[in-house]
């Protein structure tokens, strides 16, 4: 029987992408609105209930099989049967419930059972002291028989205050996660870098320009970072200021290059295409969505390449789901709106109208969940086409890269399985933190070369055991015993035969011994 080994790079590829973290498993339930949600566990998006209420941007996450493990309006904590934690009731004192980007969930890197909740708070006024902090806790999955709670000593840690209402996690390069946030009222970044040693004081980027009269001009409006981790775009929502793109560097948390792409209209939300290539910008002056191809070096071959999607319309926020369409939640009503091909170039985008809709008494508001990040890898794929016949007896299908941890589809551990049977098999291996190889293999069984050849032998002996010796030339046996060497000692009479192959290529042989 012949059987071919080849790597197989489709399926798995399309659903693990080098770029991002937008299609995770940890991604695929989403809290938001006024009691509404999607799951997007069958690969396309399905609304769900919950029992969370905010205006803008909240956040929730899901563990590494989809299964939903909290959410959050950063004022309150709800864990997967939608109840509030019990020390979840109330994390922050002030209210977040209309802050640009309220809340943020992220790995403590030190402990797989814990989770930073970051709290931004809404901004009131110029006249409130220590307007616009940012807080967080941590919520342990081991409390509350597994469902999960807030570690109460950590309610309520101060980090920065007077902040614009805006926040994103970017994954690093050294095992860790830039937390990046912007001074309200002055051109800084602050990039807080989140590792197994906890939270470190902020690298600061001064970069951008002030606008206008106003001093708290950068309050309102979003930040998000590209799926490749190397731009950053600002969206200035106050007095009609526009939308400024950065690069950004993931190894140092340093901003750069700011290049203005809208100077006149009020931005709100912003995503960016799977590949990092288009940019996705709303404007609620105009209540339009536009689309930019970032790969021009300056701002004005960015800006030259500015297309309408749709107009007018009355979403704020964008968000890249796993099944790689962007999602955008109709102010106020039960239906979210979708791009369903954000790499196309202009119409090729595919703006698709109510994708989903949501029964009953819950509905859409500004903002959509933060995305999950967790502690980057870098997926490298490796093919090596390879065409054989199994052996007698199975066939060792190893991992091509050493690693420090394996995992294969069938849920082996280890650096190689044995496999007997036909089937797509496939191994994520990881390197250390900050690197995944995967090698996928598809076996397939194809006619088969078989030759079966009658041959008898008899073998006497008066003194002892005998030796029988299958025919040399051959890569492999298999003896009726379940031996695999060449030979096979016999010490009683009876028949015993041995399969020799050569690849797809097999004799069988029979020895009588009396």
């Amino acid at each position: 029987m012949a059987k071919q080994l080849l790597l197989f790079l489709g399926a798995f590829i399309a659903y693990l992408s080098c770029f991002g973290q937008y299609n995770t498993a940890q991604n695929k339930k989403w809290a938001f609105g006024h009691n509404v949600g999607l799951n997007f566990s069958s690969g396309s998006p399905v609304a769900m209930a919950t029992s969370m209420d905010i205006n803008e941007c909240p956040a929730s996450v899901s563990d590494t099989a989809g299964n939903l493990l909290f959410y959050t309006n950063a004022m309150q904590i709800w864990d997967r049967t939608h109840s509030l934690m019990p020390s979840g009731t109330a994390i922050v004192s002030y209210t977040t419930w209309s802050t640009t980007q309220s809340s943020i969930i992220a790995p403590v890197i030190s402990n797989p059972n814990q989770y930073y909740v970051f709290s931004l708070e809404e901004y009131m006024g110029p006249y409130v002291p220590l307007y616009c902090q940012l807080n967080y806790c941590i919520v342990d999955m081991t409390l509350n028989s597994g469902l999960g709670d807030v570690v109460a000593s950590t309610l309520g840690t101060y980090v920065n205050d007077s902040l614009a209402e805006k926040m994103t996690a970017i994954p690093g390069d050294n095992c860790d996660i830039w937390l990046v946030v912007h001074r309200r009222d002055t051109t800084r970044f602050l990039a807080y870098n989140i590792s197994a040693s906890g939270i470190a004081s902020p690298v600061v980027s001064n970069i951008g320009r002030l606008h206008g009269p106003f001093a708290n001009s950068y309050t309102f409006g979003e930040i998000k970072a590209s799926h490749d981790r190397k731009h950053l775009v600002c969206q200035v929502a106050y007095s009609g200021n526009g939308t400024e793109l950065y690069d950004f560097d993931p190894a140092t948390g340093i901003v750069s290059n700011c290049r203005v792409l809208d100077s006149v209209s009020t931005q709100y939300g912003a995503e960016f295409s799977p590949n990092s290539k288009k940019m996705y910008c709303n404007s609620y002056d105009s209540l339009s969505l536009q689309q930019y191809d970032i790969t021009g070096s300056t701002a004005s071959a960015i800006i030259a390449t500015r297309t309408t999607v749709v107009s007018p319309y009355n979403s704020f926020d964008l968000r890249l789901a796993p099944d790689g369409k962007i999602y955008f939640a109709r102010y106020a009503g039960t239906q979210v709106d979708c791009i369903t091909n954000p790499n196309g170039s202009g119409s090729a985008c595919g703006y698709s109208p109510a994708a989903v809709t949501f029964s009953g008494s819950g509905f859409c508001r500004l903002g959509m969940p933060a995305i999950y990040i967790s502690v980057w890898h870098d997926t490298v794929i490796k093919r090596f086409d390879t065409t054989t016949c199994i052996p007698l007896g199975g066939y060792a299908i190893s991992a091509d890269t050493p690693g420090t941890s394996y995992l294969w589809n069938t849920g082996a551990t280890t650096s190689s399985i044995s496999i007997s049977s036909p089937g797509t098999y496939w191994v994520m291996v990881t390197i250390g933190c900050s690197r995944i190889n995967i090698d996928t293999f598809h076996i397939v069984v194809t006619p088969g070369d078989t030759i079966t050849r009658a041959r008898d032998t008899s073998a006497c002996s008066t003194v002892g055991p005998v030796t029988l010796t299958a025919p040399s030339g051959y890569s492999s046996y298999l003896w009726s015993t379940g031996n695999t060497t060449p030979t096979q000692v016999a010490t009683t009479s009876g028949s015993l035969y041995v399969y020799s192959g050569n690849g797809c290529h097999i004799v069988i042989d029979t020895f009588n011994v009396n």
